[in-house]
């Protein structure tokens, strides 16, 4: 990963420690807090790959990171401000989960069955609603983790 400024100087890099690489980024819109998403990280027995969210501050710096030791990440993103991160989790072509994370911390907000195998996910500028996607179609959750729309059903 290389971090640039305005002016295209390289200000750091980072070699992804895990191995593999990184299945998304996103950035605060001031710059000051960078979050990847990385699968097919060794977990510690050393037989079985998981995946993380890394979170870094704009030194490069790894502020706090969450690793789930089975499936895939395909998706993350993060508020404008860096205050809240969500990511879409594979379990396996039809399984998966949503998460969502406070920026200031690695703590985890809430974690909600997606009903699909996330494909992508996207959060609105103040993390206030994540949407995702994949073979179940649409799903649409609030910042309490709570769903609002799958499909095309409003739910009440």
């Amino acid at each position: 990963m290389v971090y640039l400024n305005n002016a295209g100087d390289v200000l750091w890099n980072r070699t992804f420690p895990q191995g593999s690489s990184s299945a998304s980024f996103a950035m605060s819109s001031d710059g000051k807090f960078v979050v990847y998403a990385q699968g097919e990280i060794p977990m510690q027995n050393g037989t079985k790959y998981g995946w993380g969210v890394f979170y870094l501050d704009s030194q490069g710096n790894q502020l706090w990171n969450y690793t789930e030791d089975d499936g895939d990440v395909m998706s993350v993103q993060m508020s404008s401000d860096g205050s809240y991160v969500s990511t879409g989790s594979l379990y396996n072509a039809y399984n998966g989960s949503v998460y969502y994370f406070d920026g200031s911390s690695d703590a985890l907000l809430w974690k909600q069955p997606a009903l699909a195998a996330v494909e992508f996910l996207v959060m609105s500028s103040d993390g206030s609603q994540i949407a995702l996607g994949g073979n179940a179609g649409l799903l649409l959750f609030d910042s309490r983790g709570t769903l609002l729309y799958h499909n095309a059903t409003l739910v009440p």
